[in-house]
């Protein structure tokens, strides 16, 4: 979305008068970590809107939505029309990057050749966690530094670590919330799943009868995990075996299962419905 990365491009401009005067009582050391913790955070962010792929997706999202808190403390800190300004700027890019429309836009061009790539909304039970995660990664990025500049080493060293250690961490937990995706390809459908599958569903276009918003039946199997919004059912002729991942271990941990219908939560269920229509993965 072209209007996301005009928002975080303006964002630089807008908030430099802002962190200025906020830090202008503070120490050289503070000033300047803080000025190229936040300069190098915004090119890397800047790199990734613009750079389209699954990997970009991940790191503008964690980037552009703690820069949302990060502009709001420098408001509170120091109001005025330039820090308020740069708190609606981060809020609209951090909308923006959270977006179901970026999201398609960054998977689609990391697609390979015929290859149309739907995002899945993310499962509900994975929301709280992943927000708590996200918050604490926040914390640790935006007052380790800090501390460390204000030579409060103890919290400073403790929040830094945190920082490196949960960036290599949740930041694989967060890409693979990224690449969780329907494909639609000329010979079939490919269900990319890490988090509620133990293995990738492949089922060939012959397999297939069709897909619809989601009405249930005795012979499916819910993948959606729960999340909000309308959901959609593809319809197999013959039984497909899926291995859906449970939490624990032991043969039960991945058992498959048999199924003719898969319900699954597209972030766009008609745009998805509208491109089996128009490839013929299911009658018009």
């Amino acid at each position: 979305m072209w209007w996301t990365r005009v928002t975080w491009a303006v964002l630089a401009v807008v908030a430099a008068p802002a962190w200025s005067d906020a830090l202008a009582g503070h120490s050289t050391p503070v000033r300047v970590t803080a000025g190229i913790a936040a300069w190098t955070a915004w090119g890397v962010a800047l790199i990734a809107v613009a750079a389209m792929s699954a990997v970009s997706l991940t790191v503008s999202r964690l980037i552009i939505t703690i820069a949302v808190p990060a502009t709001v403390i420098v408001a509170v800190h120091e109001p005025g029309v330039w820090s308020v300004t740069s708190v609606v700027l981060a809020g609209a890019a951090g909308v923006g990057v959270m977006s179901a429309e970026f999201a398609r836009a960054h998977i689609q061009a990391s697609a390979y050749g015929a290859e149309e790539r739907f995002p899945l909304r993310p499962p509900a039970p994975f929301v709280g966690p992943m927000v708590l995660a996200w918050a604490t990664l926040a914390v640790a990025w935006l007052v380790g530094p800090l501390a460390l500049a204000a030579k409060s080493w103890v919290i400073g060293g403790v929040l830094s670590a945190a920082a490196v250690v949960l960036t290599v961490v949740l930041g694989r937990r967060f890409h693979r919330m990224t690449r969780r995706w329907l494909v639609l390809v000329p010979v079939g459908l490919v269900l990319h799943d890490h988090l509620l599958l133990a293995e990738t569903v492949l089922m060939r276009r012959n397999d297939l009868i069709g897909m619809r918003l989601a009405a249930g039946g005795p012979d499916a199997i819910d993948l959606t995990g729960l999340t909000w919004g309308a959901a959609v059912q593809i319809d197999a002729r013959e039984p497909q075996v899926v291995i859906p991942r449970v939490t624990g271990r032991g043969p039960e941990a991945s058992r498959p299962v048999s199924v003719r219908t898969i319900v699954i939560a597209p972030s766009r269920p008609g745009q998805l419905l509208a491109a089996a229509r128009r490839t013929r993965f299911t009658a018009p």
